[in-house]
């Protein structure tokens, strides 16, 4: 018995048991099936109950693609049996509208053989989109939202397209969620495009709290949970100088369906350090950084009101913060918030204090604890297994990061970061401990590596990622552009470069800057200086190689600019003195006329 069956929609049903074309793609056996890899997650084994009439060996098969064009035999096979194979089997024939049966692609042909699938992943997983041409002279290109990626900065350092289309994700992030679209473009200019959606699983996690929130006394006010999750947020739990936070238990204090606290009237006890901690199915990330709450009533005996205008007397450090001025009436509320600073005091502690740590270095990042003018930092550090601190002082004031050089491999180590202005020393930061990573030695009785095992054999190219090479730094009518090139080995696991420069003999660092291109414009260097300029390669598991350094030399331009005008001015005076001269002699010394 033949059955010709064509297709013109996304999918059809089959009716059989044992599917062959050339070879086995779907089989099973009291309960267990077997799907060849070309077929997996696009053919299943209908149910009885939702698909009656078709019987108990039809199957599903979605997705089509123009590979799947054949004939197919379904076959039942009696293992138990003796013999275990009868001459039965039924042959139908799966027919693609639009197919060419020759190789070549025509105007009006299908271009796209192999579409791509939707994609569930975790986040930091690689993943992969297929999109098979037929031809030799296609062209695929892939878009995800309908922008070229490519355009997508983010998106296009962790993304790499090979010789038959297929588009690989390195390190999923919970941006890259969305439609993937790719595009064939044959050779006549006629396109095809099939897309894809790709749907990134994380645990929950707070992406932004604020260090400091003054909610207005006296009034209502909302305190927010910064949160991301997908599965769908779950539960979110809220913490209160170290304790669990009970809204129920509260008087005044709510839940909000996201998540948010509600404080229908401030007082002075909703101040407080709070900290919130989000959970999906897949778990959490962990609890936010403290949240400090202020509720604070205006000081009575040094604060007047008049006319809508807030005056302050005596002003001390604690009145440092934001002044909220609400006007309402039967129509509405309109709100106006004002900062107060106070400069005379010493600066707050710097926070956020994080560390990256090499064989010999620590590189150190901070925020400020508020922004001032003319703002100093400096470092100290100490083995934990001393006493004795060490000091490093960063040059530039508006720089908040320093690379501790010098240290020994494999030893923990302490730093704290100290603020300063022309009020004095403020606070010290929260003390941060981290190792620096081990020497990896190698002895000559180490065991021999066995080159034809996997597990125990890596090709350094392969896993590993080098520096830049050939930096190079130009003076140019704009700045000084610094140039290098890729590594030489493993430069499809960078992502991205951070260029430093430092001033000086040196090593305390005077700038930096991050890019993803091969290239920085440094716009200003101070003039009479020597510097030395580095880059660094950071990969996507957060490896670091950082190139040789190369001096510069800058030299005095306003003074050599003075020195030329000056030479200038000198010759343009002596030219305008002789020519006064000529002329002077030219005309009162002329010789007497001879009668």
């Amino acid at each position: 018995m033949t059955q010709l069956t064509t297709i013109t929609a996304a999918a059809i049903r089959l009716r059989g048991c044992n599917f062959l074309k050339s070879r086995t793609v779907f089989s099973w056996y009291d309960g267990h099936v077997t799907v060849d890899n070309a077929y997996k997650g696009r053919i299943h084994l209908l149910d009885d109950i939702g698909h009656r009439g078709y019987g108990q060996g039809s199957i599903n098969l979605t997705n089509i693609r123009e590979s799947d064009q054949g004939w197919y035999e379904c076959k039942v096979i009696f293992p138990n049996r003796t013999p275990n194979s009868r001459h039965n089997g039924t042959w139908f024939h799966l027919a693609i509208d639009g197919a060419s049966p020759f190789p070549t692609t025509v105007a009006g042909d299908t271009l796209l053989t192999v579409p791509p699938v939707n994609k569930t992943a975790m986040e930091g997983e690689t993943v992969t989109f297929e999109c098979v041409a037929k031809g030799e002279s296609t062209i695929v290109a892939w878009f995800r939202e309908g922008i070229p990626i490519p355009e997508i900065q983010d998106l296009r350092r962790r993304t790499s397209v090979d010789a038959n289309g297929t588009l690989t994700i390195t390190s999923a992030a919970m941006g890259d969620l969305g439609e993937y679209t790719c595009v064939v473009t044959g050779e006549n200019g006629d396109q095809q495009s099939a897309s894809a959606f790709l749907n990134v699983q994380y645990k929950a996690k707070v992406i932004y709290a604020p260090r400091e929130v003054y909610l207005p006394y006296g009034k209502p006010a909302l305190l927010d949970c910064h949160f991301r999750a997908n599965p769908p947020l779950t539960n979110l739990r809220w913490e209160k100088d170290g304790f669990l936070f009970d809204p129920y238990n509260v008087q005044g204090v709510f839940y909000r369906r996201n998540g948010s606290l509600y404080f229908s009237k401030v007082d002075e006890t909703h101040s407080g350090s709070y900290s919130c901690t989000p959970y999906n199915e897949l778990g959490t990330e962990g609890p936010s950084p403290s949240i400090t709450v202020d509720g604070t009533p205006l000081p009575l005996d040094r604060s007047i009101i008049m006319g809508g205008n807030l005056t302050i007397e005596r002003i001390q450090e604690h009145d440092r913060g934001l002044y909220q001025c609400a006007a309402s009436n039967e129509a509405a509320t309109v709100v106006a918030d004002a900062e107060l600073m106070v400069l005379n005091v010493p600066p707050r502690a710097p926070y956020n204090l994080n560390a990256n740590s090499s064989k010999n270095a620590v590189t150190l990042t901070w925020i400020p604890g508020y922004v001032r003018p003319k703002m100093e930092y400096s470092v100290w550090y100490r083995p934990t297994d001393t006493s004795e601190w060490r000091t490093m002082k960063i040059l530039s004031r508006k720089i908040t990061e320093a690379t501790v050089n010098n240290l020994y491999p494999g030893r923990e180590y302490e730093f704290m970061v100290l603020s300063q202005d022309k009020h004095g020393d403020g606070m010290f930061s929260k003390a941060l401990r981290i190792f620096t990573q081990q020497s990896k030695i190698i002895t000559s009785q180490s065991t021999p590596i066995n080159e034809n095992s996997a597990s125990e054999y890596r090709s350094p190219q392969e896993e590993s990622m080098g520096s830049p090479v050939n930096v190079r730094v130009q003076a140019t009518v704009e700045g000084y552009l610094v140039t290098w090139e890729p590594p030489e080995y493993g430069k499809n696991l960078v992502r991205l470069y951070t260029v430093r420069w430092f001033r000086g003999p040196s090593e305390h660092l005077y700038g930096r800057a991050e890019t993803t291109d091969t290239y920085y414009l440094v716009k200003t260097l101070e003039e009479e200086s020597f510097y030395t300029f580095e880059v660094a390669a950071m990969s996507l598991t957060d490896d670091v190689a950082t190139s040789e350094r190369i001096g510069l030399e800058v030299p005095a331009y306003r003074r050599n600019r003075a020195i030329s005008m000056g030479i200038v001015a000198g010759i343009g005076f002596l030219a305008a003195a002789l020519a006064a001269v000529w002329w002077a002699k030219k005309r009162f010394c002329q010789p007497s006329n001879e009668k």
